[in-house]
């Protein structure tokens, strides 16, 4: 994809919490190369950021080619507030994989001892974390009658600060597969059946 457009840089984006098998970063290094031994002064260039920044930088031509997620209930040209940045017409969307969002909990928390969890185990439990995924999380508890408490009044730009909250007893969180290369030692991390998912594509 990055030879898509004839004379573009091939500059690409992706969100903070991908890691490296996320994205195709071999092609891009590759590209930087050839264009290197060719004598090309403007390389490609891999950029960071949220969906909605990458999808508005689309928009503006900054960028050539994005790593974004979305979900059923908030689509990536959404931004966490719920404004969206362009109309959907304006990202062309390839989807590439699900990223399944999981419970992350302290090892001697009761919901880390079952074979199997389900929404509603989360009943009462105090749930930390912002949108987008904390809003499908409480209406998939709502379909299933389940009633978690949800505190949204945690900001953080990434998921280690989530971890330190829930490692100091400050309630549960969820977080995407994708996002846990890395977990406290004294964290663990738990499939429920009904959890957000995220929608991973390239734009």
């Amino acid at each position: 994809m990055l030879h898509a457009h004839r004379g573009c840089r091939g500059r690409v984006a992706c969100d903070r919490g991908a890691p490296r098998r996320a994205l195709p970063l071999r092609l891009v290094h590759q590209r930087q190369r050839r264009l290197r031994g060719a004598g090309v002064r403007d390389l490609p260039l891999l950029a960071d950021g949220e969906p909605y920044e990458s999808a508005l930088a689309l928009k503006h031509r900054e960028l050539d080619l994005a790593l974004v997620f979305g979900f059923d209930h908030w689509p990536a040209w959404v931004d966490y507030g719920g404004l969206g940045v362009c109309s959907p017409n304006e990202l062309e969307l390839v989807p590439l994989f699900d990223d399944p969002f999981l419970l992350v909990c302290p090892r001697d928390h009761p919901l880390a001892r079952p074979d199997q969890l389900s929404l509603a185990h989360l009943e009462k439990q105090r749930i930390i974390g912002g949108a987008p995924w904390a809003e499908g999380l409480r209406q998939a508890c709502e379909r299933a009658g389940v009633q978690a408490r949800f505190d949204l009044s945690h900001r953080a730009t990434g998921f280690e600060a989530y971890q330190s909250l829930v490692a100091a007893g400050g309630g549960l969180t969820f977080m995407p597969r994708l996002a846990l290369g890395w977990l406290r030692e004294e964290l663990v991390a738990r499939h429920v059946p009904g959890a957000p998912v995220r929608r991973v594509s390239a734009a």
